[in-house]
């Protein structure tokens, strides 16, 4: 039986009333399960269904050709590319912007990470190329990682406002 039935199931036989305390038990399990579930299970799920093969990589496959431009448009391209429209467009049409620019940057850091339609696009651009289906997927995986390590940063460092103290 496919897990997702069986979690279906499971949820049907969990009580919807309030236990003890004042969250309903499945509240509880939500709360307990959300951690291991975030930072575990869906992490390992989404690198198994990218599909990379690490046997025979080497230095030059990382570092050259299209894993290099796919994890430089990732990690660098899109987010310049946010910052400079979203400011732009402020500055042609004339408005105020109710963040900072650090925030703009550090949003577009954020605009790398999702890897779903990358490796989506990858797949139909190299139908056939398992070489090269296998280099955009290798960089989509490493531009997305730099993007959340530039995003943790971008956050960490911007200047806070009265607003967010």
């Amino acid at each position: 039986m496919h897990s997702s039935v069986m979690a279906v199931a499971a949820a049907m036989i969990v009580p919807p009333r309030k236990a003890q305390s004042e969250e309903t038990l499945l509240g509880q399990l939500e709360h307990y399960l959300h951690p291991v579930s975030a930072f575990v299970v869906l992490p390992i799920f989404a690198f198994c269904a990218a599909g990379v093969s690490f046997s025979g990589l080497g230095f030059e496959q990382i570092a050259g050709g299209m894993s290099a431009a796919i994890t430089l448009a990732l990690a660098l391209g899109k987010p310049l590319g946010v910052a400079s429209f979203t400011i732009s467009a402020a500055m042609i049409t004339r408005t105020q912007l109710p963040f900072t620019r650090a925030d703009v940057l550090s949003v577009g850091c954020l605009c790398g990470i999702g890897f779903t339609m990358s490796l989506f696009i990858g797949g139909l651009a190299f139908a056939g190329d398992e070489a090269g289906e296998a280099a955009a997927r290798l960089g989509v995986l490493i531009g997305s990682s730099l993007s959340l390590l530039f995003a943790a940063v971008a956050f960490r460092i911007r200047p806070r406002t009265a607003a967010q103290s």
